[in-house]
């Protein structure tokens, strides 16, 4: 999501950047913003899932908690709708960029952010699993 959806987004805007004057900007920008609600509307959902599929321990604890899914849902929306604000700001700072350098500056700043980011994930199940097999609890 941070890295090749800044790049897609980017790269039709500059496809099409003789048709794009400030205005079809900011229409493109809340599109792009509505797909938060549409992912919002989709948690519950991920939800289900994550308990019925695969008996997930924090989602089954959330849904019996007093307003559990609704802050659930918020907390977890947090991180999507945070990197999608800031691949817009990429966005910009592409469309933006007065000369090459600027460019690949942001192109390496977003790879080192999508490669920071996918690190967690990888690492994230696998230190939770090397902390259960030595008996800590978290």
């Amino acid at each position: 999501m941070n890295y090749d959806l800044g790049l897609v987004v980017h790269n039709y805007l500059e496809a099409h950047r003789e048709r794009i004057d400030a205005a079809q900007l900011r229409r493109y920008h809340y599109d792009y913003l509505r797909v938060n609600r549409i992912l919002k509307h989709s948690m519950l959902e991920c939800a289900d899932v994550l308990i019925d599929r695969y008996r997930c321990p924090a989602t089954i604890t959330a849904r019996y908690l007093p307003l559990g899914r609704r802050i659930g849902t918020q907390a977890v929306m947090l991180m999507p709708v945070s990197w999608r604000h800031q691949v817009w700001r990429d966005v910009l700072t592409l469309w933006n960029a007065p000369d090459e350098r600027t460019r690949v500056h942001t192109l390496r700043r977003m790879d080192r952010r999508a490669e920071r980011i996918a690190q967690t994930f990888a690492t994230g199940p696998s230190l939770v699993q090397s902390l259960r097999r030595v008996g800590t609890t978290l």
